[in-house]
């Protein structure tokens, strides 16, 4: 653990000793070697999620019909399964239509 720090201390001197006064934040991946930066470039930044073929709403509704009665909600004692989730999302729906 003390080698990784003083290492990557080291490369953060070299780099502040080269630095032009204009240096911007993103330069610090300069001070990380081709590990370290790859890691961080590749490795951490590799955030793909393929999206769903459906809507929000519609993958909720699946997730209703197939599992009305589990808890789809819970907060401390407080619980909501799919089904009465789904009921108050509904009227919720129905009070923003009318209120316009």
């Amino acid at each position: 653990m003390l080698n990784i720090m003083a290492r990557r201390l080291k490369g953060l001197v070299t780099h502040l000793q080269s630095a032009k006064e204009s240096a911007r934040v993103s330069d610090t991946l300069l001070a990380m070697d081709d590990l370290q930066r790859h890691k961080v470039l590749h490795e951490w930044n590799d955030t793909f999620t393929p999206l769903a073929d459906q809507t929000v709403h519609e993958l909720f509704r699946a997730q209703v019909k197939e599992a009305r009665n589990s808890i789809a909600i819970q907060y401390t004692e407080n619980r909501l399964t799919y089904g009465e989730l789904e009921l108050r999302a509904m009227a919720l729906s129905r009070s923003l239509t009318v209120g316009g």
